[in-house]
């Protein structure tokens, strides 16, 4: 075997056991719930539950009904809490939730809530 084999040989070995150690990266997780249409005296609430053992950073946007974000939050979620964002427009609207961040999709549970007068009159899951 000649050195250039040898070394390329250690060489492969070393990225295997740099992968073996670091384990696979996490891509972006999305989550997105169905639209729901709103009234004036309506708002949405995006909620999302952390499941797994560990916080999670999460963006969670508002988007209307032409794509445009109408609200935004950056949120840490600490184990088995609940994080939210939410907004009432005081006009008729469309809007969904989209969550997005390092987090593994089984270890959390993700809604939009339309809401009225204080009382939440529909739950949808996002997936």
């Amino acid at each position: 075997m000649t050195a250039c084999w040898r070394s390329l040989r250690w060489a492969c070995l070393a990225a295997l056991l740099t992968l073996a150690v670091t384990g696979p990266a996490h891509a972006i997780t999305t989550l997105t719930s169905p639209s729901l249409s709103m009234e004036a005296d309506g708002g949405v609430n995006c909620r999302i539950v952390n499941l797994g053992p560990k916080p999670i950073q999460v963006a969670i946007e508002i988007v209307g009904a032409a794509g445009q974000v109408i609200d935004s939050n950056n949120i840490t979620v600490q184990p088995g809490a609940v994080g939210s964002e939410e907004i009432a427009l005081g006009v008729n609207f469309v809007a969904y939730c989209r969550f997005s961040g390092n987090f593994n999709q089984n270890s959390v549970r993700a809604s939009i809530d339309a809401t009225t007068e204080n009382r939440t009159i529909a739950i949808a899951p996002a997936n």
